[in-house]
């Protein structure tokens, strides 16, 4: 490590130029768009929100990953799926609690970006978790965080 006093200045070489980055990233995003063609490549991805955000920013729009979701929530099935994928889970201890509580959460702005709140509302009235039990808990904190965003559902003070 190198050490350099205060008011010292030095060269940054970085390793890589600008033009290359830019190669790296054009590359990038045709990777990402070839297994978005490809039915569920992309959808399995451990990161799939990750590469959402990646893909929107070196996109420079979210037209192509918000078309992409589109396509993958068509169907009720696909719309469950995406719902338990765009879930955050944690958890959260007091001072003294033995066990911590589990808690599972959407972020708001990427329900909008993605979907669309309006859209989401739609599509949680209209799928009744029961039938997805894989999913269904992921529907119904989807359901209840979408009408307390609409003002339809005082905030649960136990709500994260």
């Amino acid at each position: 490590m190198v050490l350099h006093s205060e008011g010292e200045s030095y060269a940054f070489d970085p390793a890589l130029d600008l033009d290359t980055v830019e190669t790296m990233k054009a590359e990038w995003l045709r990777l990402v768009r070839s297994r978005a063609a490809h039915g569920d490549a992309l959808i399995a991805e451990p990161d799939l929100m990750s590469y959402l955000f990646r893909w929107r920013d070196y996109a420079g729009s979210l037209d192509e990953p918000r078309e992409w979701m589109v396509k993958a929530i068509q169907t009720d099935e696909g719309f469950a799926r995406m719902a338990t994928r765009m879930m955050s889970r944690g958890t959260s201890s007091s001072w003294g609690d033995r066990v911590s509580t589990p808690h599972n959460t959407f972020n708001k702005q990427t329900i909008d970006d993605f979907i669309g709140i309006d859209v989401a509302k739609v599509r949680c009235d209209a799928i009744d978790p029961a039938e997805f039990p894989e999913h269904e808990k992921a529907l119904r904190t989807l359901h209840r965080s979408v009408e307390t965003w609409l003002g339809l559902r005082p905030r649960d003070p136990f709500d994260f």
